[in-house]
């Protein structure tokens, strides 16, 4: 494509043409990403000059506000492409050309903030919200301003007055409930949400936020009540039955949670967040054929849940059905392949089915190709840990034990589980019957079971490992 050429732009800039040269110069600037070095800068200069001059010929005129808009473009489109320090001075003649026309302001606060000049960036939203109507883009824009800033009271006040100006402008209040809440004023964000819900009561962005506060502050009773209101004034309304069947959940009230789902289910049998729920219950009760029935139906009709795969898999494991655990697992990582969970249950999968080879290399592959926090990688390696204590276990391979004690050892400092691991470890080599020195033995169980007890005293293998150790002294 042949490039306008600078005579045709300067004549669409002598006949006033606003948008034409708008529309000629960004085709100069999209094609800036085809040339690099001295060409490019050359290039820049060449367009920047290049507006600089419509501005100069608008400069004194009367300009309609799609002009403005069109003028407006090029602005953002500098800044879109990385050139900040141009797109700042051809804002600062476009804010004189049209008079600080307020939509110009708010494109100039736009490129001070990118540049990091948040106090000139603010007296410019001071300047537009003390001369024009306050419009929606200018107060977020303003508070977004005071968040980086740290200056709430700021955005506090400026919600304030405009509420006080527009008290039922629902919008304004949810606005100001959600502003709140991102900064941890929960008391506030409540009064906000529920203003908006006295005008609205389906207003489901304020229930959203009133849901997360409730439940951050364990008020299960409080979202109840919302609820049951909801419900009670809304029959028809599936969405609030759902939610309080929710909320009845993690009250641990099943049996008035699985009422709700299946009153939704009588008339939308196949409504999966249902389906879902019931299942969910079902496992919690140790149901677990009903619970693989429900998430089988599921399936049917949204098969491509990554969520739902992993539930059908622990489903599957709690009953021994280890194949289909696995088959279940697949699919999960199918739809989501760096997930480090369904690889790591995966794993647990092949430990209980004996596959201790695969589970290692599968274990070892998750700790090279994931990023995973330190709880995960010590649970992990300790996985590793046992599947070796179960090869040596069968074997007389005394590399296995090394190998199994440097990897248990290796993590024992953070997974209290592994010091367990290695008294089971240490007792196996005790029974194999080609040790000289008992009592190193002995001396290293205490060690680990002291370890153990100051990690975490409740683990589970804990016990265990106290009576194995009784077990060695009395010997």
């Amino acid at each position: 494509m042949q490039l306008p050429k600078p005579r045709t732009i300067r004549y669409h800039i002598l006949k006033l043409h606003y948008s034409k040269v708008v529309e000629l110069l960004l085709v100069r600037l999209d094609a800036l990403s085809n040339v690099s070095g001295t060409k490019r800068n050359q290039s820049l200069k060449l367009v920047v000059d290049l507006s600089l001059e419509m501005l100069a010929a608008v400069k004194g005129r009367d300009i309609d506000e799609p002009s403005i808009v069109s003028l407006l473009s090029f602005g953002d489109k500098l800044l879109g492409l990385g050139y900040s320090q141009e797109s700042l001075s051809y804002y600062d003649v476009l804010t004189e050309v049209t008079k600080k026309h307020h939509f110009v302001i708010i494109g100039k606060a736009n490129v001070l903030m990118a540049t990091g000049d948040t106090v000139q960036a603010e007296q410019l939203y001071k300047y537009l919200i003390g001369k024009v109507v306050v419009t929606t883009e200018i107060r977020r824009r303003y508070v977004k301003l005071c968040k980086i800033q740290g200056n709430i009271n700021a955005a506090i006040s400026l919600y304030k007055a405009e509420i006080e100006l527009k008290p039922n402008d629902i919008n304004l209040h949810y606005e100001f409930a959600d502003f709140l809440f991102s900064c941890s004023l929960f008391d506030d964000s409540e009064e906000q949400c529920l203003i908006v819900l006295r005008l609205d009561p389906q207003y489901g962005y304020a229930l959203q936020i009133l849901t997360k506060i409730y439940t951050r502050r364990k008020e299960f009773s409080q979202l109840q009540v919302m609820y049951l209101q909801l419900v009670d004034s809304f029959p028809n309304i599936d969405q609030y039955k759902i939610k309080l069947a929710g909320v009845y959940r993690d009250m641990k009230h099943y049996v008035e949670a699985r009422e709700l789902y299946n009153d939704v289910l009588r008339d939308s049998p196949d409504n999966c967040e249902c389906l879902d729920g019931v299942a969910d219950i079902a496992g919690v009760l140790e149901d677990f054929e009903e619970a693989e029935t429900l998430y089988l139906k599921a399936l049917s009709v949204q098969p491509d849940r990554y969520v739902r795969h992993m539930r059908l898999a622990r489903i599957y494991y709690k009953q021994t059905k280890y194949l289909k655990s696995l088959d279940s697992l697949d699919e999960a990582i199918r739809l989501s392949p760096r997930s480090s969970f369904a690889q790591i249950f995966k794993a647990n999968v092949l430990r209980k089915m004996r596959r201790y080879h695969d589970a290692i290399t599968l274990s070892q592959s998750i700790v090279d190709g994931y990023d995973l926090d330190m709880d995960q990688t010590g649970y992990v390696k300790n996985g590793i840990g046992f599947s070796l204590m179960e090869l040596y276990r069968n074997d007389d391979d005394i590399t296995l034990y090394y190998e199994a004690e440097r990897v248990l050892a290796e993590i024992s400092v953070i997974n209290p589980s592994s010091c367990c691991g290695l008294v089971f470890l240490y007792n196996e080599r005790l029974h194999k019957n080609d040790v000289a020195d008992r009592q190193y033995f002995i001396d290293k169980m205490e060690q680990y079971i002291q370890l153990a007890v100051n990690l975490d005293p409740g683990v589970k293998d804990l016990i265990r490992a106290k009576e194995i150790l009784a077990e060695v002294k009395s010997l």
